[in-house]
């Protein structure tokens, strides 16, 4: 009689066991298919706020456009420009900054940036490097950037030299007096 309660007890054991361990698959299953609807609600996520950030960016250089081109017609020494002409590069620079801050920290997609305006933040750094170089001096910053250090339009100058390296040289040596 103890050995048939005995066996009994052990058949209760493993059916438990079994049961145990089917109700483990089922939740490890559960849980992989939540972390995948999550991966794809992060991938949506992301493309959204890439498209709104973008769109966004689409208005601010949409009412930059006749400014920048101001900035490309400016002489090539800065300390001949007028105040008119300096607060319109002060504002090409600063807002061109606010762009490139986006692209810097991965809050947009630097392919974007650089396949719409890529050309416009090459050939307004040319024109303006001189201009926020002095600036930076001025402001009792180093004229060239410094690791570790917050600088005047830092993103504008990397992101600039980052577009200058990737389009081609006629895609923004043309149409400007730099």
């Amino acid at each position: 009689m103890l050995h048939a309660l005995q066996s009994r007890a052990d058949l209760v054991n493993a059916f438990a066991a079994l049961f145990y361990a089917f109700l483990t698959a089922i939740l490890v299953a559960l849980c992989a298919l939540q972390l995948r609807e999550i991966r794809n609600s992060l991938s949506e996520s992301y493309k959204m706020r890439s498209a709104s950030v973008l769109l966004e960016v689409y208005g601010i250089m949409q009412a930059l456009r006749p400014h920048w081109h101001r900035v490309y017609l400016l002489p090539k020494d800065w300390s001949n420009w007028t105040p008119e002409e300096k607060f319109t590069a002060d504002h090409v620079g600063t807002t061109l900054q606010q762009v490139a801050f986006l692209v810097t920290h991965d809050l947009i997609d630097a392919q974007y940036i650089v396949d719409g305006w890529g050309k416009v933040f090459v050939q307004c750094w040319l024109k303006l490097e001189p201009f926020i170089k002095t600036y930076r001096v001025q402001s009792n910053e180093p004229a060239e950037l410094a690791e570790g250090l917050i600088q005047q339009r830092r993103d504008l100058e990397i992101f600039a030299k980052r577009c200058r390296e990737t389009l081609p040289t006629t895609a923004w040596t043309d149409h400007t007096n730099l």
